[in-house]
């Protein structure tokens, strides 16, 4: 039985996600947009960054990037190889909709820019509740100057599709969440795992 606490990193965490990023392929990594290593540090000093650990090591990651009062942008989400199976890209999800809802309001959107190619990612996205948005708002493409596409198309021949989660259904990944903070999973591999997200059901409250 392993035992996977999830939240939101701060300073103390800067040498585990050091070592975390080394661990990222250099093939994995070129599904990120822009500089990876700058952002998820960035993220880090602005609260944004949430992180799973086990025994105090980082084993996955997941961000927000705030684009708009109302429209908050969930940016990658990368499980190391070994943790893959046990639901935690499901699980970041959930974390990231309390923490949206309690920080930027109810009526807040999130939306979520995946490759053509990463189509685990599009499956997951549909499976929680998102829908592909055919026509996306323009705020969407304010991280795309980081993308050396889009910097010479512009959005005519942008590589991502952008998927949507509206409230309801981010209210209900956040009640998700809440109803049961501590989870048990295990993965195809007959793995078990304790995911423990209290530090979520502990600080937040989505009814506010």
């Amino acid at each position: 039985m392993i035992e996977i606490k999830i939240e939101i990193t701060d300073g103390r965490h800067k040498f585990s996600l050091s070592a975390f990023i080394a661990q990222i392929s250099h093939h994995e990594k070129a599904n990120f947009l822009g500089d990876a290593d700058c952002f998820f540090f960035q993220a880090m000093n602005n609260n944004h960054l949430f992180i799973a650990t086990e025994n105090n090591k980082i084993i996955a990651l997941s961000a927000i990037d705030p684009l708009w009062p109302d429209l908050i942008e969930t940016r990658t989400c990368f499980v190391l190889p070994a943790y893959r199976g046990l639901g935690l890209q499901r699980v970041m999800h959930e974390v990231r909709a309390v923490n949206i809802r309690q920080r930027w309001g109810n009526k807040c959107l999130a939306v979520s820019a995946v490759k053509h190619s990463t189509r685990a990612t599009r499956e997951n996205l549909l499976t929680l509740g998102f829908k592909l948005w055919d026509t996306p708002d323009k705020r969407v493409f304010g991280p795309c100057i980081h993308c050396h596409v889009f910097s010479a198309s512009r959005e005519k021949n942008c590589y991502c599709d952008f998927f949507y989660a509206d409230e309801n259904v981010l209210a209900s990944l956040s009640e998700r969440l809440l109803k049961q903070p501590v989870k048990l999973v295990i993965s195809s591999k007959s793995i078990a795992a304790i995911i423990d997200c209290s530090y979520f059901h502990n600080h937040f409250d989505s009814s506010k």
